[in-house]
Order: C-alpha cells, then structure tokens, then sequence
C-alpha cells in the first residue's frame, strides 16, 4: 500500500468517468444530473443527490415514530424530526473540497473518533490539483438541517485503496467561518462516531444495507439498497484473487457519491464509496481495506492516535491490501 501524506501525491492515475458522465448519470464531481433541487440554495452551489425521498422508502427502516423532548406547542413543527435516525447518521458528513485552481468538489465523510474522518480519495485528490480548504458540514439530533461545523486539514491519501484521511483543526459557524469551539460543536464530535474496527462478518453479494441519503429539506435520512458481487483484484505475490469490495448495481446510481458510509441494519460500518486502483466504475470499499489504510498509517506513524493504534493492535488476523 502506497500511502501519500500531507498531500504529497505519489500516484498519479484518476479515474475517467467519461462513461458515466456520457450516459447522463453524473456529472465532472459525480452529482446526479436529474436532481430537482440542484442550485435551489445559494450556499450549495451545484448540490449533491437531493432527489425528493417519499415517507415510503423509509417504512423499511422503522414504523415507529420518535416523541419529541418537548410539546408540539414549544418547538416549530420544522424542527420536530418525524421518524427515529439510525445514530450513524449523525457521523455521517458532506465535506467541501476547495482546489488552488478556484475548482470544488463535495463527496461524503464518515467521522471517526478524535476529530478524524475517513473519506474517498476522488473527493480531495485531483490531479495535480491542492487542497486549500476543506469544510465538513453535519446533522446534529436537535434539528434536521444539515450545516457547516467544522474545517479539515488532509492527512493522507492512497489512491491505490481509493481512500483518504482528514482532521478537524478549526471549529465553524453555519456559513464556514472559523469560530471558536463551544459546546455545541463538542456534542457533535463527540456523541457519535462511526467504528471501522467493528465485528461484523462480512457480507454477501445482493444483502440489503443502508446508506444516507440527502433530503429535500438538506437532511440525512437513511435509505436501502443491495450490493452487487464481489469485487477482487489478482495479487501476483500471493497468487491469488484478493476480494476488496462489491461492485454497485446498476440502479443505484442517481444515489452514487464519493466518500458515502455503508452500513447494515444494526448500524454497523461496512465499508465506503470509492474507486480504487483495480476497478473502473465505483465499487463499495470493504471496511477491512479502511481498516488496512489506517492501520498503516499507524505504522508509519503518519497517525498517532491512541485509539487506532490499539483497535490495530486488538485485530486478530489484518488483511492487507493493494
């Protein structure tokens, strides 16, 4: 594994989304064209994936509604949310990617513990292209409206995995403007974070698995979809065929974007959204591929953190990768 830190880039190859861009399903930053909300808000620009989702494509993640805290007659009926989230949503983030050239790009993040949030490499690299600025923006449980929270710096990025890691290092008003930390901003990063370190077997080709979705209303909300088939790639030290991922079906993609988590219906992480050196159309990332590119981090103490050093050190049998 190739790991680029700090932005060196040491491998140069992107991916050619000719054939998608071509066939009318996305655009040069993989938005969705058909999207009606696309440019409604001035602070979104170009937008993301903001198909209006019916009350319906949620019955299969919960039928029970969610009490708010306080009286209907306190809170405006706005801000009171209609169905209980999955608590991953509240980890899940778009980040806004600035390039020296005046370009930008949007894609998903997962946040991880300690300010850290695992992403697409299709996201924040581009070419020769820098990153000058990188804006997280998030749902917290006391209101629906997705909103800026925080600034990145970017770490590192492996191409080769199709991945990259980011840090918080300044906290955000609404609009992106630097302020000072609060209590606010401490609730959302510490409340819930996504474990890429978790337990759960792997899945199996055609599995129902949930992914957020952007509402209408700018909202993460939860939404299903069902993997393709396995994803390898030949290893010719080993001799053998390498699983890595599963491919997308088809249909799936007016819901594609970079970076977007992946996870069952118990709230577990499966794995990412990326493209990777082996394939050429996006594939879902394994969480075991996330878990290789941190672990090497690690490693190269590139990424000194506490606990990622020792969910590393806690895994029984690491799989390594590209």
């Amino acid at each position: 594994m190739s790991i680029v830190c700090m932005c060196v880039l040491l491998h140069a190859d992107v991916y050619d989304e000719d054939m998608l861009i071509q066939e009318g399903v996305i655009d040069s930053f993989g938005i969705h064209k058909s999207s009606p909300l696309r440019g409604l808000d001035s602070r979104l620009g170009e937008g993301l994936d903001y198909a209006s989702l019916s009350k319906e494509n949620l019955d299969d993640i919960s039928n029970q509604n969610t009490a708010p805290m306080l009286s209907s007659a306190l809170l405006p009926q706005q801000y009171i949310l209609p169905e209980p989230l999955p608590d991953w949503i509240y980890a899940t983030a778009i980040i806004e990617v600035h390039f020296n050239d005046g370009s930008m790009r949007r894609g998903f993040a997962n946040m991880l513990k300690n300010g850290l949030y695992i992403t697409s490499s299709e996201v924040v690299y581009s070419a020769s292209l820098i990153p000058r600025r990188v804006y997280v923006k998030m749902q917290d449980s006391s209101a629906p409206e997705i909103i800026c929270v925080a600034k990145l710096h970017l770490m590192a990025v492996d191409t080769q995995s199709g991945l990259a890691l980011l840090e918080n290092i300044a906290s955000t008003d609404d609009y992106c403007n630097v302020v000072q930390k609060s209590y606010y901003h401490d609730r959302i990063q510490k409340r819930v974070t996504i474990d890429v370190f978790n337990k759960t077997p792997s899945i199996n080709p055609n599995q129902n698995v949930l992914f957020p979705y952007v509402d209408k209303y700018y909202s993460f909300v939860p939404k299903t979809m069902q993997v393709g088939e396995v994803e390898t790639y030949y290893d010719q030290a080993s001799a053998t065929y390498v699983k890595y991922g599963y491919q997308l079906k088809r249909d799936w993609y007016p819901n594609f974007a970079y970076g977007k988590g992946i996870f069952d219906t118990k709230g577990n992480f499966l794995g990412l959204i990326s493209l990777t050196y082996h394939s050429y159309l996006p594939v879902l990332v394994k969480k075991e591929v996330v878990q290789d590119f941190l672990c090497s981090l690690d490693e190269k103490k590139v990424l000194q953190d506490g606990d990622i050093a020792k969910s590393c050190a806690a895994l029984r049998k690491r799989q390594r990768f590209f």
